[in-house]
């Protein structure tokens, strides 16, 4: 479902979870497509937010196409992620930033790893700043993302949690963020809030 304000009706302390990089794990993909156009990243290097200062805009634009067609098709899940979605799913929404070209790829992966997390609780949004628009515009609980550039727009009303399993920012937070590195540790935090669906 792409964003329409009619028909994206996430209701009032509803719980966001990006797609990729956060419950798929995206960066073994960009690695091995980074490396096959002569790029060498690992470790926190690998991490999205800072994959940008490596790779010029245009290879990187070549590499997100990439992953989102065909890339995430033998993507894996994050670890623990798909219990943490699935153990929430009655609050949770999925919004991701793939745009109508990549949509049905993302769908379908989260078909098949979470066959039965509701299809009407997944937004794609046409790109990654009007996914934050969107989010913006929300009275939600809790979001959390791989990429800053969201979460910056989603107001301090909302607890933001920028999910960093590779250790590319400081656990202190980044612009009033707070870094999480772990789906254990997301889970924690859902807990204080949150029982689980039973």
């Amino acid at each position: 479902m792409r964003i329409r304000r009619k028909t994206a009706s996430i209701p009032p302390g509803s719980i966001i979870f990006d797609l990729d990089g956060t419950i798929i794990d995206s960066g073994p993909v960009y690695q091995k497509l980074a490396a096959a156009r002569g790029y060498t990243v690992q470790g926190p290097d690998a991490n999205y937010n800072r994959l940008r200062e490596q790779i010029p805009g245009d290879i990187l634009a070549e590499l997100d196409r990439a992953y989102m067609g065909d890339g995430t098709k033998n993507a894996l899940p994050v670890p623990d992620a798909l219990d943490v979605v699935r153990d929430f799913s009655t609050n949770v929404y999925i919004v991701t930033a793939r745009g109508t070209e990549f949509e049905r790829p993302g769908r379908s992966w989260v078909q098949r790893h979470l066959p039965v997390f509701p299809q009407d609780h997944i937004i794609s949004s046409p790109s990654t700043a009007a996914k934050g628009r969107f989010l913006a515009d929300l009275e939600l609980a809790l979001v959390v993302d791989d990429q800053i550039a969201p979460l910056k727009i989603i107001p301090e009303s909302t607890k933001r949690l920028l999910f960093d399993p590779d250790g590319a920012f400081p656990d202190e937070g980044v612009a009033g963020l707070q870094v999480v590195r772990s789906w254990a540790d997301i889970r924690k935090i859902l807990e204080s809030t949150y029982k689980p669906k039973l």
